[in-house]
Parts: C-alpha cells; structure tokens; sequence
C-alpha cells in the first residue's frame, strides 16, 4: 500500500475496500504524515465521517497524497477569497 506512517496501527487491514469519507475541512496535523515532506506538516480531515463503499473503484484508484494535497491548497485559496470578499463588504459598508 502507499502509507507512510509515523504512527503504528494495531491492525493493518489489507487494502481491498475504498470508501468515501466527508469531513468539515483539511487541517494541517503535528501528527499525521499525509503530506508531510513537501508541507512541513501533515493533513487531516477534521471529523472525518465514512460516507460511502466504493465499489466502483480498487485500493490503486484512491485518493492519492497529491490529490489531497491539491484539496488543502484549494480550501486555503478559497477562504482567502472569502475572507478578502467579506472584508471588501464591511468595507463598503462603512462608507
């Protein structure tokens, strides 16, 4: 499997099963390793929830570290957006 890990699992299941998980947000993680080397940190999603069996894909067809990587840098850019946005707002406001 692709995992690298700080962390040791009591169990290791094998890699057979994909399934969707929704979550409110990647954060950066002291902890976990999901991007690590290239962030400084690693990412988590914050509650993480199972969603869904995806049984249309295999283990190879995961999301990669790359891609989740990719979604932090997304949220990051769109909460700059919206922050940027809302302080345009209450600018206009105050005129």
């Amino acid at each position: 499997a692709r995992v690298v890990s700080d962390i040791e699992p009591d169990y290791w299941f094998e890699p057979k099963v994909v399934v969707e998980v929704v979550g409110a947000e990647i954060t950066k993680s002291p902890v976990h390793t999901c991007g690590r080397s290239e962030l400084g940190k690693g990412l988590a999603v914050r509650f993480p929830r199972f969603q869904n069996f995806r049984e249309n894909k295999n283990a190879e067809e995961a999301t990669t570290t790359e891609e989740i990587i990719e979604m932090f840098r997304q949220e990051v850019k769109n909460a700059r957006k919206e922050s940027s946005e809302s302080s345009e707002s209450e600018g206009e406001q105050d005129s």
